[in-house]
C-alpha cells in the first residue's frame, strides 16, 4: 500500500510528504485521531517511503525488496512497540529496548522507524523513560507514536511529538468507497459503512471476519440459550473485541427498531436487508422497550469496556430481551 492508496487522509498525508520533500520532517510524531481510520497505514507506508531503494515522489514504489520487507514486518530497521503482558501496558522494558537500539546506524535502509502503537497505554515509568529520547532522536531516527486517546497521552509526551490528525470518513463517503473499491453491494456497503462509523480498518476488518453474514447470525441467535451454548462463536476468552462488535450489532438493530416505531424514513435504517423483520418487531414492542433495549445495550457495551466480564454482561442482555 502507497500514501495514494489510502481513503481519507489527505491532509495528514499532504503535510508528511511536504515535510518530507523539504527536509523538515520531525524525527518524533504523534499520531492521533479515532481507532481504525488508517493511522498506522500511513505509519507504515511513510517507513516505506523513506527507505524506498527507489525513492519517487515521497512515497513507496511497493515492490522494492525494503517496501516488502517493511509489509512483512522483516525489516530490520523498522520496529513496532505495543501493550503486553495481562496488565495491557507498553512496559518500560520495551522502552529500555527500544533504546539500546535508538543510537545504532540502519541496518540496511536510510532511517530506523519505531512505532508505538496505542502509546495512550505506555506505563508512567515507560513515558518517563522515553522523554529524553523524544527530545534528541538520531537524525537517521523517526519516533512514531500512535493513539486514539489522546488525552491520556502524558502532557509532556505530547509537547515533544509533531501532532498529525487522522479524521474518519463520512459514512455516505466510505459507503461509496466500498461500492468502487471493493465492490460491495448498495445494501453491504451501507450497514459497514454505518456500523463502522465511517472508520475504513473497521469496515474492512468487518468484511474480511465473514460480518457480513455473522451480524445477521448474531441478531437471529441473541438469546440467553445461545449465548451460553456457543461461548467460542461468539468470541469469548480474551477476545474482548468481538463482543464489542456483537454489542454493536445490536445497538444498530435496537436503533433500526426505534427509527421505524417513531415512523422516521426507512432509508435511515442500518440494517436494510432486514426491513421486513425489523417493520414486524418495530410493531410488536412498545416504543418504551425498544428504548429500554437500546439504552440497556449501550450501557453494557460500556461496562465491557471497562472490563466487565462479557459473557455477564451479554447474558443479561439477552435475558432482558426475552422479557
Amino acid at each position: 500500500m502507497s500514501f495514494r492508496d489510502i481513503a481519507f487522509q489527505d491532509k495528514a498525508i499532504e503535510f508528511l510528504k511536504r515535510s518530507q520533500e523539504a527536509g523538515k520532517l520531525s524525527h518524533s510524531l504523534l499520531f492521533f485521531g479515532p481507532e481504525a481510520v488508517g493511522k498506522r497505514e500511513v505509519a507504515i507506508t511513510l517507513a516505506k517511503a523513506l527507505n524506498c531503494n527507489e525513492g519517487k515522489e515521497a512515497d513507496s514504489c511497493d515492490s522494492c525488496p525494503s517496501c516488502k520487507k517493511i509489509d512483512g514486518l522483516s525489516h530490520p530497521d523498522v520496529h513496532w512497540i505495543g501493550p503486553e503482558g495481562a496488565g495491557n501496558v507498553i512496559k518500560i522494558a520495551s522502552i529500555r529496548a527500544m533504546q539500546k537500539k535508538i543510537n545504532l546506524k540502519p541496518f540496511e535502509g536510510q532511517v530506523k522507524f519505531f512505532i508505538i502503537d496505542r502509546a495512550h497505554l505506555l506505563a508512567e515509568e515507560a513515558a518517563n523513560s522515553l522523554l529524553k529520547t523524544l527530545e534528541e532522536p538520531p537524525k537517521e531516527t523517526v519516533i512514531i507514536l500512535i493513539t486514539n486517546d489522546l488525552e491520556k497521552i502524558f502532557p509532556t509526551i505530547r509537547s515533544r511529538c509533531q501532532w498529525v490528525l487522522f479524521s474518519q470518513a463520512s459514512p455516505g463517503e466510505l459507503k461509496e468507497i466500498l461500492k468502487k473499491k471493493y465492490t460491495l453491494s448498495e445494501v453491504d456497503a451501507h450497514f459497514l459503512s454505518h456500523l463502522s462509523e465511517g472508520r475504513i480498518g473497521k469496515a474492512i476488518a468487518i468484511k474480511e471476519e465473514g460480518g457480513l453474514k455473522w451480524k445477521n447470525a448474531i441478531i437471529d441467535g441473541f438469546t440467553m440459550e445461545n449465548i451460553i451454548a456457543n461461548e467460542d462463536a461468539l468470541y469469548f476468552g480474551n477476545k474482548r473485541e468481538k463482543v464489542l462488535d456483537i454489542m454493536d450489532v445490536m445497538i444498530s438493530w435496537y436503533r433500526d427498531m426505534l427509527i421505524l416505531a417513531n415512523g422516521a424514513d426507512a432509508a435511515l435504517v442500518i440494517n436494510a436487508d432486514r426491513i421486513d423483520d425489523l417493520t414486524k418487531k418495530a410493531n410488536a414492542l412498545s416504543e418504551y422497550k425498544i428504548r429500554e433495549l437500546l439504552a440497556e445495550t449501550l450501557k453494557m457495551r460500556a461496562y465491557i469496556e471497562q472490563n466487565v466480564n462479557p459473557k455477564l454482561a451479554l447474558s443479561n442482555l439477552a435475558f432482558m430481551t426475552e422479557q
